[in-house]
């Protein structure tokens, strides 16, 4: 889950899915009645995706999940951290409802700079332990910043396919965490909330480091979006 974060309310985040396989767990995105958006090293083997989920230990009837037909990602993702997205087409469509509804995405090469009002939220790995779905403030950090904060970590991979956070308060300490990969990063925009980033990678542990956590950002990838989508 996220590190330090706190309970998301009840029907904040409706286009927030929970990514479930025989080897992993992963946060997504809802984008349409049969389309999910999430990280590439989370789409695969996936059997089925939640909706409409607060708590995983207490399900209503205002939750789904669904069965998955398919998975695509980038023909140029090779289980690295650059091209990290993916599509998972659902069975059957998901019914929207007042915890269920798609996500907002940017336009192509759209870009969002902001640094007030964005949050991360996710399932994965918590602490304190926690079933419930969690959240956290984000800022969005300068990519030069960015850049040079994870070259001194030996990692110089850090390109415009990415979106850097980290916790609004610098003390908090608040991350992401193991599982939290592949849910959104939701930014208030003109008075509307957008998903600019899906969870990508972070450095080492869930200590809330200087080092920014990495989204990949969606704006790079709305034309593969749209083209997987068409053609399914």
């Amino acid at each position: 889950m996220i590190v330090l974060g706190q309970h998301a309310p009840l029907k904040a985040w409706p286009w927030q899915a929970y990514v479930e396989s025989d080897t992993h767990r992963c946060g997504g995105v809802l984008i349409a009645h049969h389309w999910v958006l999430t990280a590439a090293h989370c789409a695969k083997s996936v059997k089925f995706v939640d909706f409409g989920v607060n708590d995983l230990n207490h399900r209503t009837s205002d939750s789904r999940r669904v069965a998955v037909r398919a998975e695509f990602v980038p023909h140029v993702w090779s289980t690295d951290y650059l091209d990290d997205i993916g599509l998972i087409q659902l069975a059957s469509p998901v019914p929207f409802n007042d915890f269920i509804s798609p996500a907002c995405l940017p336009r192509d090469r759209e870009d969002f700079y902001i640094s007030d009002f964005c949050y991360a939220t996710g399932f994965g790995a918590s602490f304190p332990a926690t079933s419930r779905l969690q959240q956290i403030k984000v800022r969005v950090v300068p990519q030069k910043s960015c850049r040079y904060a994870w070259k001194l970590t030996g990692n110089p991979f850090i390109n415009e396919g990415h979106v850097c956070v980290d916790a609004l308060d610098v003390h908090q300490k608040a991350s992401m965490c193991h599982g939290d990969s592949g849910g959104p990063l939701s930014c208030l925009v003109r008075g509307k909330y957008f998903v600019i980033g899906v969870a990508s990678f972070i450095y080492q542990g869930c200590n809330g480091t200087v080092i920014p956590n990495i989204f990949t950002r969606v704006s790079h990838y709305v034309d593969w979006i749209k083209h997987i989508v068409r053609a399914n």
